[in-house]
Order: C-alpha cells, then structure tokens, then sequence
C-alpha cells in the first residue's frame, strides 16, 4: 500500500498577508532521509489569493532526488481573524496508484497568528477513504475487484501540539528566530496490521511559517526537510 507522509508543511503564515501571499510567491524545501540524503525536492506556488473568501490558493510541484517531477498538487489555506488553517494534505497523503484510489474531505490544522512558549495548539486529523480496490485474477476468468476493500479508511492525526521554546534556526533560506513546535503523529491505515506513531518537530516563524521539520520514529529520526528557497513577488 502507497502512502506518503509528505510533510507538506506550509511554508507561510498570514501575519504579514499583504506580502507573504501574493500572487506569484514561491519558496522551495528539500527532504532528506535519515542517512542526510535528499529524498525529494517540492517548490510551491501562490496561484490565487482571494481576500473575500479568505483563501490562499497554492500549487506544489515534486521532483524526485534525480530532478524528475513525480506529482502536481493544488492546495487552498484560510486566513482567517486570528488564526491560519492549512490543508492537512501539506502534512499527509494517500497515493492513488494502480490499485486503490482515494478520496478524503477538506481537513484543517490550525496556526495562531499569536504564539507563546508553553501554549498547546488543537489537535488536527484527515481521513482517507478507498473509493476503488485492487484487481485480483480469480479461476473463473479475468481480473475482477477485490470489493471488500472499498469503503477502508486511512486516517492520520496530529496531537498533542506543544510550543516548546523559541530559538534560532538556521536553513540554507537564511537564519530565523522561531517558535519549536512538538506534536505526536499516528497513521491508522486499516489496510496495515498496526498504527504507526511518529514524533514531529517544526520551526516555525511568526510572519513566515515552518521553516524546518523533523520526524523521528522510538528517538530515531528518520525524515527532515528545510526551506533551501524564497522568492517574494514586489
């Protein structure tokens, strides 16, 4: 079973609107595996910014460690009053492929605009649900549907969201002065024996965003990414 846990992380914040999301914004981030080496590289796009609906419209496109693109995905944010929703499909993904195809409903994980040092943020889920299953070749002829899969679910929460401290940090899109975010994640996909629990540590920049991440599985870690690039629309 294909599944990807992305780390999307949105890349800007709506406490300076009038610069961070303009259309044409784009920045960069680079994700290595545990060994250091670059696993994927992913650049995002502001396409739209309606200020009515309070809507960021975002396009990402992934390369593979060789430069080949391997998806193109459009993403939509809120900003709204006090906080910024972002598309829990930055964090986690469900890859259709040849057997399964998925579908899940618009999910939200939500940044206060104003952060402090011990403050606990909601918790956030998306579920995925099988909406076609794979083909199995029977001995009364050719391929048919394995059906009892249909209707599977995949479901990936973020919990227990502490700001830990505030400190620098530093990527190869410069040095920032960020809030250290730590949360526990837990894929159950109901197509594998067990759920997989992992701890998530981000960066994240008042006025800017998540600017670094890393994912460790029993304190090992075994993903990080970094913000390698910023382009911002005059």
């Amino acid at each position: 079973m294909k599944y990807c846990f992305i780390l999307f992380l949105f890349v800007m914040s709506s406490m300076s609107a009038q610069t961070t999301f303009r259309e044409g914004n784009t920045w960069e981030k680079e994700t290595h595996n545990e060994k250091g080496k670059l696993v994927e590289r992913i650049t995002y796009k502001v396409v739209r910014v309606d200020t009515v609906k309070k809507e960021i419209r975002i396009t990402t496109t992934s390369f593979d460690a060789k430069g080949k693109q391997t998806r193109k995905i459009d993403m939509t944010n809120h900003d709204r009053h006090d906080t910024l929703f972002v598309d829990m499909k930055n964090y986690f993904m469900m890859r259709d492929d040849f057997s399964y195809k998925w579908r899940t409903e618009p999910s939200f994980i939500a940044y206060p605009k104003g952060l402090e040092v011990g403050q606990e943020l909601r918790r956030a889920t998306i579920v995925y649900v099988a909406v076609k299953a794979p083909k199995v070749a029977t001995q009364a002829g050719p391929a048919v549907a394995k059906n009892n899969q249909v209707g599977t679910t995949a479901t990936f929460t973020i919990e227990s969201r502490v700001v830990e401290m505030k400190e620098e940090v530093t990527t190869p899109a410069g040095t920032f002065s960020a809030y250290k975010i730590t949360s526990r994640t837990t894929l159950d996909n109901k197509l594998d024996y067990a759920p997989v629990e992992q701890k998530l540590i981000e960066w994240f920049v008042p006025g800017f965003g998540v600017v670094k991440s890393e994912v460790y599985k029993k304190d090992k870690n075994v993903s990080s990414w970094k913000l390698t690039k910023l382009s911002v629309s005059k």
